[in-house]
Parts: structure tokens; C-alpha cells; sequence
């Protein structure tokens, strides 16, 4: 009871066992990718509720319909693919991420950055910052596939000891996507490999803190380069 009106709570989920595939949920598939900002849903002979009342879901058409444009770009076909698998966050996550950087977003939007709080023992030294170029991969997972963008740019690194202890990406200049016929082990959410001897970085951004404990689960098939970008005469004053 809520100010005198009985009122009830219900959930619709879409199952994973017995799901049917994208391929053959054109019903089901159509009517989720009209829920978008503006529309509303009618229960029996109610009035219409706005699809604001039930938070996200206003987006969730169209990352669907990003979702099978990005499949379409990449080539890779949606067959085994279910609608239950379809809507996981990790999922929607991966093509979003994909999708912007074929808008012209840049690396730099999508990852802020890091340090290794060993190195600044709390106290950021903004003159260890030093230029650099990179080429580097964000790595993921996608159907029966994996994905890797290669972005390439300028940014920063910060340097304790003669070694890298941290990198921001400043600028891309341009990107690059691979496919790869198999998955890569391991993953759930992108990831971005800096070096193959270091943790990888997921790019949860959903789950993304000030700070983040990273896991190491051995040398990465390959990582990115970072080069150095500094002025030698600048270096030597």
C-alpha cells in the first residue's frame, strides 16, 4: 500500500535456457528495440507509462540496433547468438565501445588513464609526466570472435626510475580493427594490453573507480608499443 493505493511490483526477464536466437526472435527482437526515449508501455487497457519509470531500459532498443550494425560492419554473423546473450551488459558494453570509435571518438574518452599508486606513494608528480607515442589494443570478445582495436596517438607517460609506471592517452590520430576467428581467453569485458608483461586494464566503465586492483594472468599474447617523445635538449636543462 502506498498513499492509499495498492501498488504492484513485477519483472519481465528474457531467459537464457531455451532462448531463442537473434535469427529467429524477429517478434520479440522488434518490440525491444522500441524501447527508446519517448515511448511508453501499456498494460492491458491502462494508460500509458512512460518507459522513463523503468530506468535504462529507455536505451536498451538502441543499443540493440547498434549492436547488429556493428555485427554487420565487422562481418560477423549472429547465427548461435541469443537474445538472452544479446542484452548481458557486457555484451551492449563491447558494442558501444566499438560503435563510438567508428563516430570518431578517440581512445582518450573511453580511458582516462592510470598510475601505479606503488610509484607516487600518494604524492602525483606532474614533471614525471613525459610525451610519448603509443600503439596500442583494446582487446574483446564478441560472439565466437574476438576484436581488437589498435589506436594509435600521443599522450603521456609517467616516469619514476627510468620506468613506466603510468599512461594517459592525449590525442589519437587514427585507429585501426582486426578480427580474430577465435575468442580470447580469459575475458569478460574489454581490455586494454599496454605491455604483455603487465596486468591487463579492463575498461569496465561501469565499474570503473578513482582506484582499481588490476589482475595478472600471465604474459598477454601481445601488447602495445610506447615510445618516447621527448625533446633531448629539453631532457638535458
Amino acid at each position: 500500500m502506498r498513499d492509499g493505493q495498492w501498488v504492484h511490483g513485477f519483472r519481465h526477464g528474457i531467459a537464457t535456457k531455451g532462448a531463442l536466437e537473434l535469427t529467429k526472435a524477429a517478434d520479440e527482437l522488434q518490440f525491444l528495440k522500441s524501447l527508446r526515449e519517448g515511448s511508453a508501455i501499456v498494460l492491458g487497457n491502462g494508460s500509458p507509462i512512460p518507459i522513463d519509470h523503468w530506468g535504462n531500459l529507455k536505451y536498451l532498443g538502441p543499443d540493440l540496433e547498434t549492436l547488429e550494425k556493428v555485427f554487420a560492419h565487422l562481418g560477423l554473423p549472429v547465427d548461435g547468438l541469443r537474445l538472452a546473450d544479446a542484452v548481458q551488459q557486457h555484451v551492449l558494453m563491447t558494442t558501444g565501445l566499438i560503435a563510438a570509435f567508428f563516430r570518431g571518438v578517440g581512445i582518450e574518452r573511453v580511458f582516462p588513464g592510470f598510475v601505479y599508486e606503488e610509484a607516487i606513494h600518494g604524492n602525483l608528480q606532474q614533471r614525471n609526466w613525459k610525451p610519448c607515442g603509443f600503439r596500442i589494443p583494446i582487446v574483446m570478445n564478441l560472439g565466437s570472435a574476438g576484436v581488437v582495436l589498435w589506436s594509435l596517438g600521443e599522450g603521456s607517460v609517467y616516469v619514476v626510475d627510468n620506468l613506466v609506471c603510468g599512461f594517459r592517452p592525449e590525442r589519437q590520430q587514427r585507429w585501426e580493427v582486426k578480427v580474430h576467428d577465435e575468442p580470447f581467453a580469459g575475458l569478460t569485458v574489454p581490455e586494454l594490453w599496454l605491455y604483455r608483461e603487465w596486468p591487463p586494464i579492463p575498461l569496465d566503465i561501469y565499474e570503473w573507480k578513482e582506484a582499481a586492483s588490476l589482475q595478472y594472468r600471465g604474459e598477454l599474447p601481445f601488447g602495445g608499443e610506447v615510445y618516447d617523445l621527448s625533446d633531448p635538449a629539453e631532457e638535458a636543462e
